[in-house]
């Protein structure tokens, strides 16, 4: 019963999502991040074989496992920036900005290029 005053008071983003939790929150979305790029890619070679054999398949999953690739990274990014990096130390401010850039830029570049090969791989044309 000590919970239920706890639910009442309401669930704050704050109390986890913080500069100091930042690396292990990282570690545990490169796991989650990494198999869901295996699956996709593997998934990708899948609908791409049965694509030059003629053998029909469901686009459904296909158009999903895209809009989860395009829309959940930038989502993710924001995240980052906004709530895990709100309240960096000012001694470490400035080498922690640029470090946070610069592995934004990365990943928004290897994000971009999954994104390209998935939709080559699922014959999505663009433009349409």
């Amino acid at each position: 019963m000590e919970c239920i005053p706890q639910l009442r008071k309401g669930f704050h983003l704050s109390t986890w999502a913080n500069w100091t939790n930042r690396t292990t929150i990282h570690k545990c979305v490169i796991v989650i991040s990494i198999l869901a790029l295996l699956a996709s890619l593997w998934y990708a070679v899948y609908v791409y074989c049965q694509r030059q054999t003629d053998i029909k398949y469901n686009p459904l999953f296909m158009y999903i496992v895209l809009a989860i690739w395009t829309l959940i990274p930038p989502m993710y990014f924001w995240f980052d920036w906004e709530c895990l990096c709100k309240d960096i130390p000012k001694d470490e401010r400035d080498q922690a900005v640029a470090r946070v850039t610069h592995t934004h830029e990365l990943a928004r570049n290897v994000w971009l290029a999954l994104v390209i090969v998935l939709a080559y791989a699922f014959g999505i044309k663009w433009p349409p």
